[in-house]
C-alpha cells in the first residue's frame, strides 16, 4: 500500500450511502481536523497503518464555517461522526467501497466490499475516533475484538482515527 490522496469533499459521490449522511460526517471531520490542523492547502498528511503496512494519506478538506463549528460543538459526537468520513476515505485508499450500514449486534458499523467484487462478498468495518490524548492502541485492540465478534460471521476491519495526532490505524480480523 503506497501513500495516496483523498478528498473528503468528494466522498458522497464515491460512496453508496446517503449523500446527506456522508456530508454530515464529512462536515464533522472538517471541524475536528480544523481543531488541530491548518486547513488546506497544503493537504493534511495523516499517517496510515493498515495491519503491518504503513503509508501516508494526504487529505483534502475545507475549512468549516461558523455554522458547521457551532453545529458540531459537541466534541465527542463530532469525533465519532468525523471518524466515519476519514475511515471511509482510508478504506477507499485500500481498495474498498463502503456499501451500507451494518445492523445492531453485527459487531460493526458499516459493510464494505473490495472494489470490483460482488456485494455479497462483504467485509465488516468498525469505526472509532479519538479527538486528543492517548489510548490509540487500546482502542484499536478493543475495536478489532468487537468486529471479530457479533452475530454476523464475516471478516472485518477496525479503523481508529486520531484527529490530533493525524493518525489512522486499521486492523483486520
Amino acid at each position: 500500500m503506497e501513500g495516496g490522496d483523498a478528498n473528503l469533499m468528494e466522498l458522497a459521490r464515491r460512496c453508496t450511502l446517503s449523500p446527506v449522511l456522508i456530508r454530515m460526517w464529512v462536515e464533522a471531520a472538517t471541524v475536528m481536523l480544523f481543531k488541530f490542523h491548518r486547513a488546506p492547502p497544503p493537504r493534511t498528511r495523516l499517517s496510515l497503518h493498515w495491519d503491518e503496512r504503513r503509508c501516508s494519506l494526504h487529505l483534502d478538506w475545507t475549512q468549516p464555517d461558523r455554522q458547521a463549528l457551532e453545529s458540531h460543538a459537541n466534541e465527542k459526537d463530532a469525533t465519532e461522526a468525523g471518524a466515519y468520513a476519514v475511515a471511509i476515505a482510508a478504506a477507499e485508499h485500500d481498495g474498498y467501497v463502503v456499501r451500507r450500514r451494518a445492523h445492531q449486534g453485527s459487531g460493526a458499523d458499516l459493510l464494505m466490499v473490495r472494489r470490483g467484487e460482488p456485494d455479497n462478498d462483504f467485509v465488516k468495518l468498525e469505526v472509532s475516533g479519538i479527538a486528543r490524548g492517548g489510548g490509540l492502541e487500546n482502542r484499536v485492540t478493543r475495536k478489532a475484538a468487537q468486529v471479530a465478534g457479533g452475530d454476523l460471521a464475516r471478516p472485518g476491519v477496525a479503523i481508529v482515527v486520531h484527529f490530533e495526532a493525524a493518525h489512522i490505524v486499521a486492523r483486520g480480523t
